[in-house]
């Protein structure tokens, strides 16, 4: 199955909106404002499929906790 096909799945089911996906990226800005190598974990962690379902998951999450996850995912 593609990536494609797979983050399509994650969004139906979340049907996040435009607010949910600002919400989370502003939180993720306040810890996890770099880039690793290639990897500027803000833009990246949408981008995974894995990331995105668990951002969706949790969009309550605090902010620093949920950095926490995204960096634990991409090894940083």
């Amino acid at each position: 199955m593609s990536m494609t096909r797979k983050l399509k799945k994650v969004m139906a089911k979340h049907n996040p909106t435009k607010e949910d996906f600002d919400k989370l990226y502003h939180k993720l800005l306040l810890w996890t404002n770099f880039r690793k190598y290639r990897r500027f974990v803000p833009i990246s962690s949408f981008f995974a499929v894995y990331s995105l379902d668990y951002m969706l998951s949790h969009k309550d999450m605090d902010a620093c906790d949920l950095s926490k996850k995204m960096c634990n995912f991409f090894n940083i």
